[in-house]
């Protein structure tokens, strides 16, 4: 009996390691050349995405805005951060207005800009680049970004001491 219960447990022991070393994807194979693919077409580009998102982050930097922020140096990568003040503007308010082209937005600034981005609760909003962005679009995109966050910048605030 004890024979029995120990080949069982070695049993269970033998498909939790396997499970755990990836023995239960079936389509690995499938995968790993996706991977293989992407390692071999596309880490030269990668470059290219990481300075298009440090010029968006140097765009926003340079509207020296206090209602929407960025810190340069934290760009490492194609991920740049919007710190939103939460004061005069959220994340999905930012999210939402930089989606949309409204008023004479396309006139004043020459073309139609929508830039899509994910607001992170409580005031991160996170913009990403892709290979396929022309240093046109990093421009465009830099022009709707500081257009936008020079429309809350002229939001006042008030701020009183209520002692």
């Amino acid at each position: 009996m004890s024979n029995c219960y120990l080949s069982q447990v070695k049993i269970c022991w033998a498909k939790l390691i396997r499970k755990s070393l990836g023995g239960i994807i079936h389509q690995a194979g499938v995968l790993a050349a996706a991977c293989l693919y992407g390692l071999n077409n596309f880490v030269s580009r990668i470059s290219k995405d990481h300075n298009n998102a440090i010029a968006i982050a140097k765009g926003v930097c340079n509207s020296n805005s206090s209602a929407v922020t960025v810190d340069v140096n934290s760009v490492q990568t194609n991920i740049v951060h919007l710190i939103c003040d939460n004061i005069r503007v959220n994340p999905d308010q930012l999210c939402a207005r930089l989606n949309k082209i409204i008023g004479n937005e396309a006139i004043e600034m020459a073309e139609g800009v929508a830039i899509k981005c994910t607001p992170i609760p409580p005031n991160i909003v996170r913009i990403m680049t892709h290979g396929d962005l022309l240093m046109e679009d990093v421009r465009a995109i830099i022009k709707k970004l500081q257009y936008v966050i020079s429309e809350y910048d002229s939001y006042f605030v008030i701020e009183y001491d209520c002692a």
